[in-house]
């Protein structure tokens, strides 16, 4: 059954971290959505489960996951919009849900409130709010076809990239307003890692648009922008540079660029634990874990999320790397 294995025994510390019932076993499952994914140690066994269109998906190919306030799973899908309450699957697309103008979904952010923001193939860009799906246009300040990222932060702000400049969307007005500094205007692209906002570049430097503020950092050294295919974003404001030729560079704030051969990042989560991750290509995390007494890879693109809890004496660490290979994937532990 779909639903089987999603049953742990968490002291009362971790219950009352979840949603009520009928959603605790998805909230278990998805692990309390942060979203990174981990390293684990190499003494623990995990299990990995997968869940294609023989279960219920409507398309195998995952492009973000996002568990709403109210404890429900929603799957971004190249053929539609997916609710998952940990057992059954919904889908939402242009057959059945008015306002959709696209089933292939590119990107998904979603809101701190539970509103969804769709960027789908071909730069459209569709918002679920309430219950209701809207595609936006030239009405709401959205240039037609041009959507290529989207953004927010902790209050519910959101920021959506097109081809030439940042907007942020006026609640109050119901319609974008641009804010990228006039000049120069730079070509942006999303950030990896989480929809955390977006990176340019020109002769001063790299410039990064995080929950509505500018950072800027240097360029490396023996590189040029045009080089740079792509960025991320740690939160403690570290990027990471990856280059045409494969060459990465860690940049920490307020320090120069430093060349690593061999990329990773540590991830502190929720009770304090460390956990490693590789970098590889395009800057995608991955993580090795013993599967059967064998070590498997996950790779663990931006939604990827993690969790832990206790029973009595024994812990129990449970993960959810959200895709395996762009499907929809848990990793969990098969101990105790």
């Amino acid at each position: 059954m779909l639903g089987s294995g999603l049953r742990f025994g968490f002291g009362r510390m971790v219950r009352q971290l979840l949603p009520p019932a009928p959603f605790r076993e998805l909230a278990i499952r998805a692990c309390l959505l942060i979203f990174l994914c981990v390293g684990f140690p190499a003494r623990a066994q995990y299990r990995s489960d997968v869940w294609t269109a023989d279960n219920g998906l409507p398309q195998n190919i995952v492009r973000g996951i996002y568990q709403a306030p109210d404890g429900f799973l929603w799957i971004a899908t190249f053929d539609g919009l997916v609710r998952f309450d940990g057992i059954h699957f919904t889908v939402f697309n242009k057959s059945n849900a008015p306002g959709m103008d696209s089933n292939r979904i590119v990107s998904m952010y979603g809101e701190p409130h539970g509103d969804l923001w769709l960027n789908t193939e071909g730069g459209g860009l569709t918002r679920y709010h309430d219950g209701v799906f809207q595609t936006f246009g030239a009405a709401q300040g959205v240039p037609e076809k041009t959507v290529r990222g989207i953004t927010g932060d902790d209050t519910g702000r959101v920021w959506i990239l097109t081809s030439d400049t940042i907007a942020e969307w006026d609640r109050a007005r119901e319609r974008l307003a641009d804010v990228a500094p006039s000049a120069p205007r730079l070509k942006y692209e999303s950030l990896r890692w989480a929809n955390q906002g977006f990176w340019g570049w020109d002769e001063r430097g790299i410039h990064c648009f995080i929950k509505g503020r500018f950072f800027h950092y240097p360029i490396p050294q023996r590189i040029s922008g045009a080089s740079i295919l792509t960025i991320a974003h740690e939160r403690n404001g570290t990027i990471w540079v990856e280059t045409t030729a494969r060459k990465y560079f860690r940049i920490d704030p307020g320090k120069p660029a430093v060349s690593v051969s061999e990329p990773a990042i540590t991830y502190v989560d929720g009770g304090g634990r460390s956990w490693a991750l590789q970098l590889g290509h395009e800057l995608y995390r991955s993580v090795n874990y013993l599967n059967s007494g064998q070590v498997s890879r996950s790779s663990s693109p931006p939604w990827a999320k993690t969790g832990s809890g206790t029973s009595g004496s024994a812990q129990r660490d449970k993960v959810s790397t959200g895709c395996k290979d762009s499907r929809l994937a848990s990793i969990r532990s098969s101990r105790g």
